[in-house]
């Protein structure tokens, strides 16, 4: 666009900075991979000693220890990693682990039940942490707001339109090579108000910048802008530019996602926390007793 025109806009790029869009974008692409690797062995495994001996391994060389106190210790480090892995648990020792299955035994409890809980039970004193019940509402509401902040993210990152502000308008609308339209996040709108202009309606002998302003409540001058801009070649190319500094926002959609989904987790692991604790206290108190949970 002239100059005169692409000052009257607000756009992703201008907002976010074209650099920092496409440096965030490279930087990204490769190291984000390795980040979520390296995140889901530490998470998992409570180490990431596994992970770092398969690249020694890679760009160094050599399987294995030679000295036997260390390849002895380094076996039941691989022993409590592949136990913390399958069993979603954080044991630090093979003596931990035995007392935690010697607990399991005696009080004849559900293994299942503790595995799904993660942080929220204590490895080492084979406890469950205790929590109100209304703390699950935290995470559910950040689950949902990241969830419905994805879709108008994800459309933004998709359509193959520049989203655009005029400075002089409070209204966002997207604009294409052939037509413009409203752009709104409120589903609950009334849709009778959306408003779309044609490089055809602009061309039409019938078109009249003035009632259309009027109708689309936009300024008659930003009408005639928007009609120009289907013609000219460098609001083009603007155009197109805008359209591709938007695909970044797969990144924002990707990290929406997964905030989403972690906070979702996070509520379904508060609720089994909630009830494992009563089954936890129940079992105990039944085998303590001699009598089974159903009969307290």
């Amino acid at each position: 666009m002239n100059k005169s025109i692409s000052n009257g806009f607000f756009n992703i790029q201008e907002m976010l900075g074209s650099w920092l869009i496409t440096s965030f974008s490279n930087i990204a692409v490769v190291i984000l991979p390795f980040v979520f690797l390296f995140i889901f062995f530490k998470m998992r495994t409570g180490t990431s000693y596994g992970l770092l001996n398969r690249l020694y391994t890679i760009f160094i060389g050599g399987s294995d220890f030679h000295h036997d106190p260390v390849i002895k210790f380094w076996h039941e480090r691989k022993d409590v990693e592949r136990f913390n892995a399958l069993f979603n648990m954080k044991a630090k020792s093979l003596k931990e682990i035995q007392l935690f299955v010697d607990w399991i035994e005696k009080y004849d409890l559900d293994l299942e039940k503790f595995t799904r809980l993660r942080g929220w039970f204590d490895f080492e004193k084979r406890t469950v942490e205790k929590i109100n019940a209304w703390w699950i509402a935290v995470p559910c509401a950040f689950a949902l707001l990241a969830y419905f902040t994805l879709f108008p993210t994800m459309v933004v990152a998709s359509v193959d339109a520049a989203l655009i502000r005029f400075k002089s308008e409070e209204q966002w609308i997207f604009l294409d090579h052939t037509q413009a339209r409203n752009f709104s996040i409120n589903p609950l709108r009334n849709k009778v108000n959306d408003w779309q202009i044609s490089k055809v309606d602009c061309s039409s002998s019938s078109f009249s910048t003035e009632k259309t302003a009027k109708k689309n409540q936009l300024l008659e001058e930003n009408v005639r802008i928007i009609c120009e801009s289907f013609n000219n070649l460098e609001d083009a190319q603007w155009i197109e530019n805008t359209i591709n500094s938007q695909k970044f926002f797969w990144f924002v959609v990707v990290a929406l996602g997964l905030i989403s989904r972690y906070c979702f987790v996070q509520a379904v692991r508060m609720g089994n926390t909630y009830n494992s604790r009563r089954y936890l206290r129940d079992k105990i108190k039944s085998t303590r007793l001699g009598r089974s949970p159903s009969a307290l």
